[in-house]
């Protein structure tokens, strides 16, 4: 009996620790440490940016950002919190972040603008398509989303990694030294692309490459095809 109330108890210890970092959309509300966010909100961040790296990181919600070639960082961010004026969204140590005025949580749910092309950037999504244009500082760019859509074009970078459970990878005009490409369900689409290294996998979605020039690859697919068109050229 000892034993099995111990076992109880440690059990409904570790659910209360798991319960309080539930976060998720739970009947049309976002909850986050069992704290429920009603209130929707947005702000612009407009600042010089001299770091090497930014970090994006959300819960769910769409990203679409821009590289340009000064050193200003532009972005428009919305929030949820837990009441009115509670939430601050910030830059803090290369990562976009908040502070809020009760200690309670905030979700950011949306970003939109430019950054410098020059930095590194790591974008994570749990769930929401992810947009990434002229970054061309030859950095690391690094996507990873649920069930969301990835759109990078016209970047050059030195290393792409891209990561999605339910959405396709489309690259497009882009220059790339290695890639890495995963995708549960969707295709993977290289467009009029140069690429040294290419590892490629999807799970059932189809690997399409269109006027692009790879010179070592890596393909894998459970059930898709891999299919070349246009002046694609294949040097292993």
């Amino acid at each position: 009996m000892k034993s099995a109330l111990v076992f109880t108890v440690a059990g409904f210890i570790l659910l209360s620790i798991c319960a309080c970092n539930v976060s998720g959309n739970f009947n049309g509300k976002i909850v986050v440490n069992n704290v429920v966010l009603d209130y929707d909100n947005s702000t612009r961040i407009a600042e010089s940016y001299q770091a090497g790296e930014l970090e994006i990181d959300l819960g769910s919600g769409d990203v679409k950002i821009r590289g340009n070639s000064g050193s200003e960082l532009n972005l428009m961010v919305e929030y949820k919190e837990y009441k009115p004026g509670d939430a601050t969204i910030l830059i803090k140590n290369g990562k976009l972040s908040y502070e809020t005025k009760s200690g309670k949580p905030a979700a950011i749910m949306g970003v939109s603008g430019t950054v410098p092309q020059s930095v590194s950037l790591k974008i994570d999504t749990g769930s929401g398509d992810v947009e990434v244009a002229e970054m061309r500082g030859n950095r690391d760019l690094s996507i990873d989303t649920g069930s969301g859509k990835v759109k990078v074009s016209n970047c050059a970078l030195i290393k792409l990694q891209a990561d999605t459970g339910s959405g396709g990878v489309d690259i497009a005009e882009s220059s790339i030294t290695k890639l890495d490409a995963d995708t549960g369900s969707g295709n993977v689409s290289l467009i009029g692309s140069r690429i040294g290294s290419a590892k490629v996998n999807t799970g059932s979605g189809n690997i399409r490459i269109i006027d692009s020039e790879i010179e070592h690859r890596m393909f894998e697919t459970g059930s898709g095809k891999v299919s070349e068109e246009g002046d694609s050229a294949r040097a292993d």
